[in-house]
């Protein structure tokens, strides 16, 4: 989820939480995705229980996420609940709420959106929306044209659409070899984040240029509309253009998120070897950090308890872990990008550029963390890291089956561990 979407659901939450609308309710989120997630991340840190998720998926029937049941909409919901509040955060809000007011539920008083995720969606054929998304296509047209000028025209453009650090960092590894093997002599990298700047330094990418996220997605429709080929530009994720189906073979067969670049994107053999990120090392830079976080270079602990495609973990099952570890006699410090991720209550906040990371974690010796680019960009670091996947089915198999680290082949001395209710803080312990 995007910032702005995450913060657009906790403002409804708190909504709704305020006026009592989910007091003493039967509430049922409908969707097991990662909105649904974060949704029932915070509700339970309120105190409100979750009885069920409902989902028309039959894979995810009969499974549970997070601890909570999913279900079939029917089988959740059928027997009409004149106490039921349902919650959903998906694009396809439209056909879900249809279903459920089939059922005899009503919007606005069982049914609630808690955020618009269909932003910029337009399904309209008026003369006012053509006219509208005739200024966008110019707008992003505009864009591009920039780039061009600063470039030239037979600079290849490739563009990043998410501000994903896994995304960019897996578009390093390929870039170089992708580019000799079709005589690209010239091109240029677009992102959406500083941090992507980073990671695209690590992979010594010096003709980069960052876009805001709004910016990307207007350049984006313009290219799709005029021809991504015959603009020379290519998009660098498996669901670009919209209408492709790769996207839908995630889990197929084994199919994990790094073969969506190998293979769909960049078309590279089983065998190929791949650019490894530029690791110098700054031995002064260790020795001033640990020094003025007051950390021990062998005993410290990098926690990462933030991910944008992970729900958060509530505080204690990290405050135990932290205890455990501090008991042992190591120093525990919370990777913190700012106010928005405060250091869990026991540790120090601690931050360092992206091209220092797989130095930080060696030195520090251990990483814990929830799944997420941050991942990615450390898993070359000779470290004890254990990574913390949600339980959670994507596609056609567990999610920790698609992003697997190891299944990614970026690393195999990583503990992969699927977070769930049920889960053994014990086995997070060296």
């Amino acid at each position: 989820m995007l910032k702005e979407e995450k913060a657009e659901m906790q403002e409804t939450l708190e909504k709704l939480y305020n006026a009592g609308t989910l007091s003493n309710k039967y509430v049922v989120i409908f969707g097991s995705n990662e909105p649904a997630e974060k949704m029932a991340s915070w509700l339970l840190s309120h105190g409100i229980c979750v009885e069920a998720m409902a989902d028309n998926n039959m894979k995810k029937q009969g499974t549970s996420c997070m601890g909570i049941p999913v279900d079939s909409p029917g089988n959740i919901l059928g027997n009409f609940r004149e106490n039921a509040i349902i919650l959903i955060a998906s694009k396809y809000y439209n056909e879900m709420a249809q279903q459920l007011v089939a059922m005899g539920y009503k919007e606005e008083k069982h049914i609630f959106k808690i955020v618009d995720m269909a932003k910029g969606s337009t399904y309209s054929v008026t003369e006012e929306t053509f006219a509208e998304k005739e200024k966008e296509i110019s707008k992003g047209w505009d864009i591009y044209k920039k780039i061009r000028r600063k470039y030239g025209n037979e600079t290849r453009v490739f563009i990043c659409p998410y501000p994903a650090l896994g995304d960019v960092y897996l578009a390093g590894m390929y870039l170089e070899k992708y580019c000799t093997k079709n005589n690209i002599s010239s091109y240029a990298v677009t992102v959406t984040s500083s941090a992507c700047m980073q990671v695209l330094s690590m992979f010594k990418i010096k003709q980069a240029e960052k876009l805001a996220k709004e910016e990307s997605d207007l350049m984006v429709q313009s290219l799709v509309f005029a021809g991504l080929k015959e603009c020379n530009t290519e998009i660098l994720h498996h669901r670009f253009p919209y209408t492709a189906g790769i996207g839908a073979l995630g889990n197929y067969k084994g199919v994990c998120f790094n073969d969506h670049y190998k293979y769909s994107i960049f078309g590279m053999e089983r065998n190929e070897t791949v650019q490894a990120p530029e690791n110098r090392q700054d031995k002064k830079y260790i020795d001033n950090f640990f020094k003025e976080n007051g950390l021990t270079e062998g005993k410290t602990v990098i926690i990462s308890p933030y991910a944008n495609t992970s729900p958060d973990l509530p505080a204690s099952f990290w405050k135990e872990i932290i205890k455990e570890y501090k008991n042992k006699g190591y120093t525990v410090c919370t990777n913190s990008s700012g106010a928005e991720e405060p250091a869990i209550e026991g540790t120090t906040a601690v931050t360092f550029p992206l091209t220092k990371a797989v130095q930080v974690v060696e030195a520090a010796g251990n990483f814990i963390g929830l799944r997420s680019g941050l991942c990615d960009v450390i898993s070359q670091s000779h470290a004890k890291k254990i990574i913390l996947y949600p339980d959670r089915i994507y596609q056609e198999g567990k999610y920790i089956s698609f992003y697997s680290l190891k299944n990614m082949g970026l690393c195999m001395d990583a503990e992969e561990k699927v977070v769930n209710c049920g889960f053994q803080k014990e086995d997070m312990y060296v």
